[in-house]
């Protein structure tokens, strides 16, 4: 998938197993953990795998997918059988499409040939879940590792500006009552940055004008991401990237300013959770100029430890 969400739904899955084998509707019973998917023989690792049981008996292969890929099918049953063959284990391959854009109608979750002769060929079958069209109801009372997602599922009526206020609000709650305030955070902070595949960026002004309504500053998990400076950033972060501040976006609309608003931003949340940044990492920030990179660096915020680990993103 594309790389703006990929840390934030890896992360998830590794911190919260359980629910999203739950959410999948496969055995959370036994033990599991998440096991390194990098493959050699390929130029990408897969998303996340799971391993299941002690000794390893089984693994879950879970890839998202936000855009339409016609390999896709292909891709999982590369990563199935090398997979496969290197923990010699059954592997239960899943698609989890993150909005509608990704959709193929051939995606079906097989992939079938035979050769000539029809003496050989191949029947493989993954499974392909639809998350909009998954109750964001149930997304929100389910595992906790799966409630950041609900704003991405089914929603009645489906009008994301009135009802998605709400839904962050009855989320908070939730986590208020069931987290420490730290874990609370940062599930309620992966949620904002998924809202960014379901608000575009033009209604992103609309969307904070309703999210005023909620009378989510109230809260005290949101009270931390305000403290912390993450707020203005998780708020810009919803259109897929960090943008150039409000009264800098007006005055200017260039490729430029909305660099300079990106780094403005990258420095500020930055120095809440690495310390003030060395005069060698102020000028490595300053060169960058590319927003897709910035965009990237603005995501992976909230799983990097240092200021290098930051400017390491390609």
């Amino acid at each position: 998938m594309s790389l703006p969400f990929d840390a934030t739904l890896k992360e998830l899955v590794r911190r919260y197993p359980r629910d999203w084998l739950a959410g999948l509707g496969l055995d959370a019973e036994l033990p599991v953990r998440s096991l390194n998917a990098e493959l050699s023989t390929v130029s990408t690792d897969a998303d996340t795998v799971l391993g299941i049981g002690d000794p390893l008996s089984s693994l879950v292969h879970i890839e998202f997918q936000s855009g339409r890929d016609t390999s896709l099918s292909r891709r999982i049953l590369i990563y199935n059988a090398l997979l496969h063959g290197r923990f010699e284990v059954p592997v239960h391959s899943t698609a989890i499409l993150l909005r509608k854009q990704a959709d193929d109608p051939a995606l079906n979750g097989t992939l079938r040939y035979k050769t000539r002769g029809h003496r050989a060929g191949l029947n493989f079958r993954f499974e392909v879940v639809r998350i909009w069209e998954r109750p964001a109801a149930k997304l929100l009372a389910g595992g906790l590792g799966m409630v950041p997602l609900a704003p991405l599922g089914e929603l009645r009526p489906d009008r994301p500006k009135a009802v998605l206020p709400r839904m962050l609000r009855a989320m908070d709650e939730r986590l208020e009552a069931e987290l420490p305030p730290a874990d609370a955070k940062w599930l309620l902070m992966a949620a904002w940055i998924l809202i960014g595949m379901r608000i575009p960026k033009s209604k992103l002004k609309e969307f904070q004008e309703a999210m005023a309504m909620v009378d989510l500053r109230e809260s005290s998990t949101y009270q931390l991401i305000l403290e912390e400076g993450l707020a203005e950033g998780l708020a810009q972060g919803m259109a897929q990237g960090m943008a150039q501040g409000k009264a800098q976006g007006k005055a200017e609309g260039k490729a430029e300013g909305k660099a300079e608003g990106a780094r403005s931003t990258l420095l500020q949340i930055g120095t809440r959770r690495f310390g003030l940044p060395s005069a060698a990492v102020k000028k490595s920030l300053d060169a960058v100029d590319d927003m897709a990179r910035l965009r990237r660096m603005s995501e992976r915020l909230l799983d990097v430890a240092t200021w290098q680990e930051l400017l390491d993103t390609p």
